[in-house]
């Protein structure tokens, strides 16, 4: 019996949560829950997070909509603030199809192009098909201890500044 298991990583920032942000290129996403939804805005380089966008300060004046869903990628769970309109409409788009339907059921491509103000963003359906046995039971554990409702709204919610979309929309 060896002291740690081999497949073991340390956290990088010893917290178990991992954030997904899209990178160049195509990324391949599993939504893995249910979707919440707020306000977000920057302050002194932590984000916070508010439910309803009357609460955001009115000194503010960059605060987004944003999504925090998680999300499988590269078989790990992470957790995806999705701020970028573009984005979040067509992920929408696809829910509101009668052919895609709820984005649980489907992986999804994200594809990444450009940087700052250039940056674009493609969202593609994977055929529909059942979440990995494996994943889904590792999600069901991952959920058990990992509120999105706690994450979004807490303090800090554990996200630095190099994590935030340098985009201003």
């Amino acid at each position: 019996m060896a002291f740690l298991p081999k497949e073991y990583k340390v956290p990088s920032n010893g917290d178990a949560r991992q954030w997904f942000k899209p990178e160049n290129g195509v990324t391949t996403v599993r939504i893995l829950g249910n979707c919440i939804t707020g306000t977000e805005y920057w302050d002194d380089r932590t984000p916070v997070r508010v439910m309803d966008e009357k609460e955001v300060p009115e000194h503010i004046d960059d605060a987004k909509h944003f999504w925090m869903v998680p999300v499988a990628v590269d078989d790990e769970i992470n957790i995806w603030t999705i701020t970028q309109k573009s984005i979040q409409s067509q992920i929408f788009e696809l829910m509101q199809s009668k052919k895609w339907g709820d984005p649980q059921n489907y992986d999804l491509d994200v594809k990444r192009e450009g940087s700052g103000l250039q940056t674009r963003y493609t969202v593609t359906p994977n055929p529909k098909e059942d979440l990995d046995t494996g994943l889904a039971n590792r999600y069901k554990v991952w959920a058990t201890s990992n509120n999105l409702m706690d994450i979004a709204f807490s303090k800090n919610g554990n996200q630095t500044e190099e994590e935030e979309d340098e985009l201003p929309f």
